[in-house]
């Protein structure tokens, strides 16, 4: 393979490199993958980065190199989130190591050099990998034109035969399905993921249905693979459309069991759908139990959520770009039609790398925990809650309005604007200094996770319909008017329904 023979593993008194480069869908993080597999046994250790783009976007910068620290260096706990200290921590714990390192989907040059800046970061015989849609951007990184591979579209044969084992699960076809399926391989033009999505969702389909998806592909000029992506993601019932648009818009490359507990909270039972999303090519689940969806499909699916209305984010029902979500509270222009908010602070925002706890208790016991030590169980009506406190407990405060601190710095949001949402189920909040925060919240809540939470108590909203609460690294003293706690650093809360008496 003339990827593998760019690294020439034998020569090991450099640091090598290599730049994996082509458009969207034509294979580019699958062969990588597969060449990072099959030579990692050759380094002292490895580190396959997938999507960066995309988790830059969502996470920002540090969050990478973060991961990246704590699968080469097995750190997990910092407490810097400058990625000019992070990349001086990546280059000078490295560069006694032999490591294979694959940064999967870069788009700028920052994530190049806050990841990988010089080769002497890394130790004699390293490579390292890098995938992505600009060529530009690996010439300007300093990589010579032979360091450079271009994926090209696949050769007939190969292209044929992914199509065969994902259509038909064979590699011979029945007769009458054959000159339907060339006039496929020529209108996809030998690339991968098009190939992959269109031949899984055809599978098990009749001649009608094979002739009828091969129409659409004829009716605009719109890129090819979009239009095969549309092709499928229109074949799924409406409970896998829901799935499917909710991660590829909040849960994409997150912890498998943990959405599957948030999107059945939210009546979405992943369960049931996951191995068809798996079985169409529409999600992986990669190492670690992490959820992944192609970045064209997540894109497709965005741009889905986006269309119900392209000019007022507050009528569409998923809301997870900052800019929108700013828009919408600040000029209380949400609807009816918002069910679910993702905020994460703007990307000049210090980001805060939460860990997902485990809190999951059976029954109705209210632990509460201070420095290790079990200080009360407590009993409420359908709670079940888990406390961890790192600082003393101080005295109950009273019930009061939500206000943050006047020293902290943030956007100043209409405190009445969730009133004019009445159907938000879903509502995540990290890395956000709140000068104010809601005065109301929406009865139909399902799940609440709000990180940093700057107030001692909750606003008033019914709690029939509430099935997960997470308060991390909170400042709450009082959940709800007769429910009290003492002063808490960080707690973690699932809450089964109930009604607090």
């Amino acid at each position: 393979m003339e990827l593998e023979s760019l690294l020439a593993l034998d020569q090991v008194d450099d640091v090598r490199f290599i730049g994996v480069w082509a458009m969207g869908g034509m294979g580019k993080t699958t062969l990588a993958g597969f060449v990072y597999d099959k030579v990692l046994e050759e380094f002292d250790d490895s580190c396959f980065l997938s999507d960066v783009r995309e988790v830059c976007e969502r996470h920002h910068l540090p969050a990478v190199q973060k991961t990246l620290i704590l699968k080469l260096l097995k750190e997990n706990h910092l407490d810097y989130d400058d990625d000019h200290d992070l990349s001086n921590k990546i280059k000078t714990r490295l560069r006694h190591k032999k490591i294979l390192l694959v940064l999967d989907d870069v788009n700028q040059l920052k994530q190049l050099r806050g990841l990988a800046g010089e080769r002497n970061w890394f130790g004699l015989g390293s490579r390292i990998i890098i995938t992505t849609r600009y060529k530009d951007l690996l010439q300007t990184h300093s990589l010579t034109k032979s360091e450079i591979y271009e994926v090209k579209p696949l050769e007939y044969e190969d292209p044929q035969h992914l199509f065969y084992l994902k259509a038909f699960k064979k590699e011979h076809i029945p007769d009458e399905f054959l000159e339907l399926s060339n006039k496929f391989l020529n209108y996809v033009d030998g690339l991968p993921l098009a190939l992959e999505v269109l031949g899984s969702f055809l599978f098990g389909k009749s001649i009608v249905e094979w002739k009828s998806a091969l129409e659409r592909l004829k009716e605009g000029p719109r890129r090819i693979v979009i239009q095969v992506l549309e092709i499928s993601f229109d074949g799924l019932d409406d409970l896998l459309k829901e799935i499917f648009l909710h991660i590829a818009c909040l849960f994409n490359h997150e912890q498998k069991d943990y959405v599957v507990e948030i999107l059945r909270s939210l009546d979405l039972y992943l369960e049931i759908g996951l191995r068809e999303l798996i079985d169409k090519s529409l999600l992986k689940i990669l190492d670690y139990n992490k959820l992944w969806m192609h970045n064209l499909l997540g894109e497709m699916g965005r741009n889905k959520v986006c269309q119900y209305s392209r000019d007022e984010p507050g009528k569409r029902r998923i809301l997870w770009l900052y800019k929108d979500i700013d828009y919408v509270l600040k000029n209380n222009t949400g609807t009816e039609a918002v069910q679910a908010i993702d905020i994460r602070g703007a990307k000049d925002t210090s980001i805060y790398h939460e860990e997902k706890e485990e809190c999951w208790r059976q029954g109705s016991v209210l632990l509460v925990n201070l420095q290790g030590q079990v200080l009360s169980s407590l009993y409420s009506r359908g709670l079940a809650l888990l406390v961890t406190l790192h600082g003393w407990v101080q005295k109950t405060l009273s019930w009061r309005g939500f206000t943050s601190s006047k020293n902290q710095i943030g956007p100043l949001w209409n405190p009445n604007a969730f009133l004019k949402m009445p159907n938000l189920k879903f509502l995540r909040i990290r890395n956000i200094n709140l000068l104010h925060v809601p005065t109301h919240l929406p009865n139909n809540f399902r799940f609440i996770e709000w990180n940093d939470y700057p107030s001692k108590s909750l606003p008033y909203f019914q709690l029939d319909e509430l099935v997960q609460l997470r308060l991390q690294q909170s400042k709450i003293v009082r959940l709800w008017e007769g429910m009290k706690v003492g002063a808490l650093i960080s707690i973690l809360i699932q809450i089964c329904s109930f009604k607090v008496l």
